[in-house]
């Protein structure tokens, strides 16, 4: 395997990262190593990666750092339109490592994750787009990507994800809500937020699991709102929600899966894409089906079948009911669970396949009727008609 590594270059002179190589390496793999210097490195070099790998000289590019350097490597190699069979992989050397956490990538081995990217099988995967630029994990707006601007990077290096937690408590006096509507396919929603994520991963934050369900090859988006809730309340959910997750919660959280959702707003949002920030008042984000071929860990969040099936009637729009609060689920929304007689509806059994009562369809089996062999060719059977030993 012909990996090229593109590796930001605060991590670059870490021994970890060279036993890595060395190992790797020592296992008859070809590491070549390109170490980025400045603002746009990464999207250079992964856009030369991708026209080797055109040549035949590169199988795997690897993005090595934090999900900010995934994004730029990923997203300038897909605009230069990789060669099928070329492979992408992630070296996690960041602060949060969020995307590498969904895809099953060992953070904290770094060797192992080095291995990971030059043995295991490639997947593909989604990628999310708003408008031209990409996003490999989540979209966040509201409170959370400000606290993920403004969090000091000297800050992050010493205490990791507890750097984010210490910036939004500091910022907690500045929580404001920002209001908007949101459609997607099927979904409507419109009011004041305190925060909004749209995933193809699950986490964001170094740990927050803002999109607990997501998938990262079902052709779909996850969206998850936190509404505005009252000032004295406020403090008390956002800490629960630092040391629990939103799953403390979740009565509050309004959720939503399609391929696609459209935010519009009188006044700007400030939004982050992997960690990258930019401001709009309305945005389209979409999903690119199996945009990229990862290689992804045992574990990743990667759906075990496909929930479009060409000729079955998807089930109507319905609200589903949770706790007072109304969440719009739809034909994407993985909380409807088929009764274990529902695949009758949709044709016919296939051979060995459960009916849902214990039974499997067994192969028909032409039954046969046995009897008296019969005559070589050219010759009449003696016994056709009466029995001569009979006639007179």
């Amino acid at each position: 395997m012909r990996l090229r590594l593109i590796l930001h270059g605060k991590v670059a002179r870490e021994q970890r990262v060279r036993d890595a190589i060395d190992a790797v390496r020592s296992d008859g793999h070809v590491v070549s190593v390109r170490v980025t210097f400045e603002s746009g490195d990464a999207s250079r070099m992964a856009a030369e990666a991708v026209a080797e790998a055109k040549a035949g000289l590169v199988d795997t590019i690897v993005a090595g750092g934090g999900d900010g350097t995934v994004n730029e490597v990923f997203g300038a190699a897909l605009a230069a339109e990789p060669p099928p069979g070329c492979g992408f992989a992630v070296l996690p050397l960041g602060t949060a490592n969020d995307f590498a956490r969904s895809a099953a990538i060992p953070a904290e081995d770094t060797t192992a994750a080095l291995r990971l990217a030059a043995s295991a099988p490639v997947r593909p995967i989604d990628v999310g787009f708003v408008d031209a630029r990409p996003f490999i994990n989540l979209l966040t707006g509201g409170f959370g990507s400000r606290v993920t601007v403004e969090t000091d990077p000297e800050l992050k290096r010493r205490m990791g994800g507890l750097a984010y937690v210490l910036t939004g408590v500091s910022r907690f006096s500045e929580l404001s809500a920002n209001a908007g509507r949101i459609v997607g396919e099927g979904f409507e929603w419109e009011g004041s937020f305190l925060a909004l994520a749209i995933g193809n991963g699950r986490q964001a934050g170094g740990g927050i699991a803002l999109c607990p369900e997501a998938m990262l090859d079902d052709g779909l988006l996850d969206l998850m709102i936190l509404p505005d809730i009252a000032a004295e309340a406020g403090l008390d959910a956002l800490g629960s929600i630092l040391l629990q997750g939103l799953t403390a919660i979740e009565t509050l959280v309004v959720r939503a899966r399609g391929p696609w959702f459209e935010y519009r707003s009188d006044k700007e949002l400030s939004v982050n894409l992997d960690g990258e920030p930019m401001r709009a008042r309305r945005f389209r984000a979409t999903c690119r089906p199996g945009a990229l071929a990862l290689h992804a860990g045992p574990g990743a969040a990667i759906a075990v079948a496909s929930v479009r099936v060409r000729g079955l009637r998807e089930p109507p729009i319905r609200p589903i009911k949770a706790r007072g609060i109304t969440r719009h689920g739809g034909p994407h929304d993985r909380h409807q669970t088929p009764s274990p007689a529902q695949p009758h509806r949709h044709g016919r059994l296939r051979l060995g396949q459960d009916d849902g009562r214990g039974t499997a369809r067994r192969p028909f089996r032409r039954p046969v009727h046995r009897g008296r062999p019969a005559a070589p060719a050219g010759e009449r059977r003696q016994d056709v008609g009466r029995n001569p030993a009979r006639r007179r």
